[in-house]
């Protein structure tokens, strides 16, 4: 976990929740089953798994949308 305010990209992961709730169930091993987001993931819990927050760390961010973060990881990337 990070402060809120080194946090420089917020993801909508909504679109994608089923599909990363069914990898985690995959991957089973790697995950602690007694852990209370992932005993929630069916429940509660959706609303937090459904958004991703990520800092960058090197190259300059994206363009901000209304709360100051990007929205696009990618953003920048050159080939």
């Amino acid at each position: 976990m990070i402060d809120d305010e080194l946090v420089t990209t917020y993801l909508d992961a909504q679109p994608y929740l089923q599909a990363k709730v069914a990898a985690m169930r995959a991957h089973a091993t790697q995950i602690a089953m007694d852990d209370m987001f992932y005993a929630m993931a069916d429940g509660g819990a959706r609303a937090f798994l459904a958004k991703e927050t990520f800092r960058l760390v090197r190259g300059e961010p994206g363009a901000p949308n209304a709360n100051g973060k990007e929205e696009d990881l990618f953003a920048g990337v050159h080939e």
